[in-house]
């Protein structure tokens, strides 16, 4: 997947990024799911919807729009709320060791 904005307090651009899938295990849970970095053993305990959004990202998305247009469509909400939200939510995955470069 490539995003092709800034990400504010990361200082890098995801061009060119992509989930490091090596390092990643999840699964689902009632709650919504576990994503685990494998690397370091830090476990992330997610809500339905951030789950929801990680399957997306981890199964493959070709763009941000189309992320953006998925989520929409999924959860009806407001496209610049789930646009912030998304940020928020890659920020945290970048800051913690999920992406790599290609």
């Amino acid at each position: 997947m490539t995003f092709f904005h800034r990400i504010p307090g990361v200082g890098l651009t995801l061009i060119n990024m992509e989930l490091n899938k090596d390092i990643i295990n999840y699964r689902k849970e009632t709650f919504g799911g576990l994503i685990i970095n494998l690397k370091t053993g830090k476990i992330f305990k997610l809500n339905k919807t951030g789950y929801k959004v990680f399957l997306v990202l981890y199964k493959g998305i070709k763009s941000k729009e189309e992320l953006i247009r998925k989520l929409q469509n999924d959860f009806k909400g407001n496209r610049n709320q789930i646009k912030t939200d998304v940020k928020t939510f890659i920020k945290k995955l970048v800051e913690n060791g999920f992406f790599i470069r290609k």
